[in-house]
């Protein structure tokens, strides 16, 4: 078979080109001087030969190009080989075997030339097929047959689909009828076929159509084993699921962040810590976004760190997507790329509110002992000093009297304490309030004297609460009474039903606090309402409740408190 030669200058415009290359174009010697020989090239692989032609001169001789030449508007398959003559003005001879002529003898595949054997049957990496319009296989080259485990007479003959897993015949045989009707279907696709000795292999194809001089279409294709690609592609893909797994289910909040501090991944966890409903909203978001107090300084410090390959632990508050804070735990660690250089770091964000909650009640109760019993031991230690020092009954009796005040007080103190630490397991659930709050009232009228007014509380009101709510109730009614100095002590109780909740506001004729004080009343470092007003508080939210506080009459807190408490309604 003749090879066409083509000699092309250094921006591959023809210079001259031989009978077979003027033969295979279908174009005279006129029509190709001076045309660029990038034009006869297909499109799609224009970019492909261009950069094989700039391979350097040693490399280029020993190599060759599979590449579709156009003549007239057809693709006709060929062979492509180069050699650069240098000279004063450097040319490059390109060599080009026509691939359609060795399908003429396809009746008798052996009278193949040489240079079509050497081209195609010795490729160590592809594997070349061709298929006529029956499924038949008329040609294969060694490496084929080899990624199969047969010879290539075993294939010559057989229908090609005999060698398909099953499961894909439909694809393969699919793609092949729609070729051979002249439909446009995906050249280059991956199919699963089956080796000799029974184990599935998976091969990459890359497909197209000729016609024969006998007029036949014919299926021309290029075939690798990517078994091991596909099954290393596949390993890496379940490793990235199961990290990704991990990611999604840990409980903690993770994120992960670029060389310039801004979010690059987060996972469900952490977006529910902060509110978020999608974590788009916080992709591409510098990380001071979620670290309360953060500034640029405080990013750039602790990237200098990461970078050194520090790896902290550390406290901070994250911000949540409506402004509140949360205490967390932060475990911070570099995170590298393939070439060991520095790609960002991760984060691990563990919620410590609970911690912190404990840490407080802890503050709260040792604060308790050393402030208000210790108080109440001073009242007893007074008493004793007065009783030594009696000289009458009535003295006696007066010092008797701090010293069961001050136990008894003590005593109080501690009962309250152990009520709300025995509610604190006992989830909530439905409790009549109107029925618990009539019955706080009638005991504050038996105990202490004083009958408080009642509005707009129905027969039955079912809120969320628990055993305790009778406590709750009664803690705010007496704290009414014993710290009101006056004579003629009067309480009022209004209810009223809101979208959601219904809300108890207890009132007094009392003394009033500052607005001072009413912003710290249920400060458990201050506690101006005693230590019942701040567990009071704490029950409350346990329900999903609050508690307000304000003056009884507007701007005049001479008039007396009122604090109100929303419970939860149960529908």
């Amino acid at each position: 078979m003749p090879i066409a030669v083509f000699v092309v200058s250094a921006d591959y415009t023809i210079i001259y080109a031989n009978r077979a290359a003027r033969d295979i174009v279908r174009l005279s010697e006129k029509d190709l001087r001076g045309k660029n020989f990038m034009s006869l090239v297909s499109p799609e692989q224009r970019d492909a030969a261009l950069e094989f032609l700039h391979l350097p001169a040693d490399i280029l001789r020993e190599k060759s190009m599979s590449v579709r030449l156009l003549r007239r508007g057809v693709r006709i398959p060929a062979e492509l080989s180069a050699s650069p003559w240098g000279g004063k003005e450097p040319i490059l001879i390109i060599y080009v075997c026509d691939l359609s002529r060795s399908v003429t003898p396809l009746h008798s595949p052996m009278e193949k030339t040489e240079a079509f054997r050497i081209i195609v049957e010795e490729s160590s990496v592809a594997g070349l097929l061709i298929v006529d319009d029956k499924f038949k296989l008329v040609y294969v080259n060694d490496r084929f047959a080899q990624m199969l485990g047969v010879t290539p007479l075993t294939l010559i003959g057989k229908d090609f689909r005999n060698y398909v897993h099953p499961d894909d015949i439909g694809l393969v045989a699919g793609r092949y009828v729609a070729r051979q009707q002249g439909m446009r279907v995906p050249p280059v696709y991956e199919f699963r076929a089956i080796h000799s000795s029974g184990k599935t292999i998976i091969l990459r194809i890359h497909s197209t159509t000729m016609m024969g001089r006998d007029g036949r279409i014919y299926s021309v294709a290029h075939v690798i084993d990517v078994t091991d690609e596909v099954v290393s592609r596949q390993l890496l893909e379940e490793s990235e699921r199961k990290y990704r797994v991990l990611i999604e289910t840990a409980t903690s909040g993770i994120s992960v962040d670029d060389p310039e501090g801004k979010i690059i991944l987060v996972n469900s966890a952490l977006c529910a810590m902060l509110g978020y409903h999608d974590e788009r909203e916080l992709i591409g978001q510098p990380i001071t976004k979620i670290l309360h107090g953060w500034t640029q300084e405080n990013i750039e410090e602790t990237l200098r760190r990461r970078m050194s390959g520090l790896s902290e632990q550390y406290e901070a508050k994250l911000k949540t997507r409506t402004g509140e804070t949360i205490p967390v735990v932060v475990s911070a660690s570099p995170l590298y790329d393939s070439e060991g250089r520095y790609a960002g770091s991760v984060a691990i964000f563990t919620d410590i509110s609970a911690l912190k909650e404990a840490e407080a009640e802890v503050h709260f109760l040792l604060d308790l002992l050393m402030h208000d019993v210790g108080n109440q031991l001073q009242l007893v230690l007074a008493g004793t000093d007065l009783l030594d020092m009696a000289k009458t009954e009535k003295d006696q009796q007066a010092a008797c009297r701090y010293i069961h005040d001050g136990v008894a007080r003590c005593l109080e103190i501690i009962s309250k304490v152990r009520r709300a630490e025995e509610t604190k397991v006992e989830p909530p659930h439905p409790v009549n309030l109107s029925k618990v709050l009539l019955q706080e009232c009638e005991l504050l009228e038996r105990q202490l004297g004083v009958r408080p007014m009642l509005e707009g509380i129905p027969r039955s009101v079912m809120v969320r609460a628990d055993s305790a709510l009778g406590y709750l109730l009664r803690n705010v009614l007496e704290n009414a009474v014993k710290h009101n100095p006056k004579n003629e002590k009067m309480v009022w109780v209004t209810g009223r039903r809101l979208e959601s909740t219904f809300e108890v506001c207890i009132a007094d004729n009392g003394p009033g606090l500052s607005d001072t004080k009413k912003r710290h009343l249920f400060d458990p470092g201050r506690r101006f309402g005693g230590v019942g007003l701040h567990l009071v508080t704490k029950m409350a939210r346990k329900y999903g409740g609050m508690v307000t506080v304000e003056d009884r009459v507007r701007d005049d807190p001479s008039q007396g408190l009122k604090v109100c408490i929303s419970f939860p309604l149960v529908s």
